[in-house]
């Protein structure tokens, strides 16, 4: 079955409330749910649908036991439902009209019995740092198995490629393990955004450890980025002394910024920060 693809794109609510730019090439559509690795047993979670494309090719050209939708923009979930009515009736599909963030996912997930979810979605670049953290630390591991996300290629790279550390790095690759899968041209989406996207995977850790130290200490000491690491530490709540003594015992030079250690620095500043605070 093929489908329309013009669906409205001209609301003044999708285009500037929300911040969408929807993607129009089904040959990259194709190829970011080919990356998902869709089995006939699995249960899809699509965030942000918009008008459909990556939807279109689940449903028309793979096997999958149910695919959820999760959409904001309550103009677009109307016509998704009018577009995908069939699959919609037939229990294969399930649109929910909602803002994702505000979802409840452990108990989302568990009042329809999912277990080894895969997750998807062309994320708005607003909301996409913040969808990444909530689907891979809110999530138990043992209910999800991947994710492929489009999000903004600066933030794909300060995830995966940079050499320098942020918070965000450190939370993603505590609770994952992934890549970046391929880049998009702008020219790729309606409206054409002003900066490249990348695919992403991300495949969830079965032993994640219940120690947060590390995502607590990067909070603290990237939260004030463009301070000394002492001073991050101490407007943060720590004592200033103790804050010393931490990075004394780290051998980090309490002058320096976050952004300037090493892996290996911070892996060091998190214990000696572990230690200080037993």
């Amino acid at each position: 079955m093929f489908f329309s693809s013009r669906l409205d794109i001209k609301s003044p609510t999708m285009r500037q409330k929300l911040g969408q730019n929807f993607l129009i090439d089904k040959n990259i559509a194709r190829k970011i749910v080919q990356a998902l690795a869709i089995r006939p047993s699995d249960i899809i979670i699509e965030i942000g649908p918009g008008q459909g494309i990556l939807t279109e090719q689940i449903l028309t050209y793979a096997d999958v036991a149910r695919l959820v939708v999760i959409e904001i923009d309550k103009k677009l979930v109307r016509q998704l439902e009018e577009k995908f009515v069939s699959y919609h009736q037939k229990n294969r599909l399930e649109i929910i009209a909602s803002d994702f963030l505000k979802i409840n996912l452990k108990d989302f997930c568990r009042q329809r019995n999912f277990s080894r979810i895969k997750f998807l979605g062309n994320l708005p670049y607003s909301a996409a740092t913040a969808i990444i953290q909530k689907v891979i630390s809110r999530v138990p591991p043992e209910l999800w198995e991947r994710a492929v996300f489009t999000i903004q290629r600066e933030v794909a790279q300060k995830i995966f490629t940079t050499e320098e550390l942020n918070y965000l790095k450190i939370f993603v690759q505590h609770y994952a393990e992934g890549k970046i899968l391929f880049d998009i041209s702008p020219q790729s989406f309606r409206p054409r955004p002003e900066v490249v996207s990348s695919v992403i995977l991300l495949k969830g850790r079965q032993n994640i450890s219940p120690e947060v130290t590390d995502i607590e200490l990067a909070a603290k000491i990237f939260r004030y980025r463009r301070k000394t690491i002492l001073n991050s530490l101490t407007f943060s709540g720590f004592d200033r002394a103790m804050a010393k003594e931490i990075l004394e015992k780290a051998a980090i030079d309490p002058g320096a910024r976050a952004e300037s250690l090493s892996l290996e620095q911070f892996l060091r500043l998190t214990t000696a920060y572990k230690k200080g605070i037993i």
